[in-house]
């Protein structure tokens, strides 16, 4: 059976076992700021499957992990928090890992006129454009949120639904496969994190 490091890029396994901890750790820390607010967020997603994983593994172990071993997989409100090139590693490994995955997070105000989507991506803790904090939210809604994040990862989006009134997004994807491999390279590996 191949295993998800095996159909990974070089650079990707790379960035992932240079990811610390796992994404979403300290989930209940309350020292760190929007925790609470995500934890909040995350809890009222609308997740479409029953019985789907909602956490990944550690990173660095998620290239031992079988190609397509997961049913599903379910990701709310984290890939935010990591550099862009880093979240689209996450999400691509993620997308090795399983059959079908569920992503939702965060898109830019600018690209809506809802009133509530321009409120929640501005005001939420972590993605003020303001502190040192933000730092990953603002590089994040510069990259295009979420779309970007699954353009720069190489995944297909099967379903889109909005949440928080346009400020987020819940999108279905898959990875295109092509003779037993994921078809093309992580987009955003090749610039240092500007998906192109």
């Amino acid at each position: 059976m191949r295993r998800v490091g095996e159909v990974l890029p070089p650079a990707v396994r790379g960035r992932l076992e240079a990811l610390a901890e796992p994404p979403g750790a300290g989930w209940d820390d309350a020292r760190q700021p929007g925790r609470r607010v995500r934890r909040f967020l995350r809890a009222r997603i609308p997740w479409p499957e029953d019985g789907g994983a909602d956490m990944p593994p550690a990173p660095a172990e998620m290239p031992a992990l079988p190609v397509g071993g997961l049913p599903v997989l379910r990701l709310g409100y984290i890939l935010h928090l990591l550099p862009f090139a880093d979240a689209c590693a996450v999400a691509l490994a993620c997308a090795c890992a399983c059959r079908e995955l569920w992503l939702a997070d965060f898109v830019p105000a600018e690209r809506n006129l809802g009133l509530a989507a321009a409120w929640a991506a501005r005001a939420l803790p972590g993605l003020r454009p303001w502190g040192g904090a933000s730092a990953a939210g603002r590089d994040w809604l510069a990259h295009g949120g979420l779309e970007g994040c699954l353009y720069g990862a190489g995944l297909r989006c099967l379903s889109r639904r909005t949440l928080l009134g346009g400020a987020a997004l819940l999108a279905r994807c898959v990875l295109p496969w092509e003779n037993g491999g994921p078809c093309g390279q992580v987009r955003a590996e090749a610039s240092g994190g500007d998906a192109r």
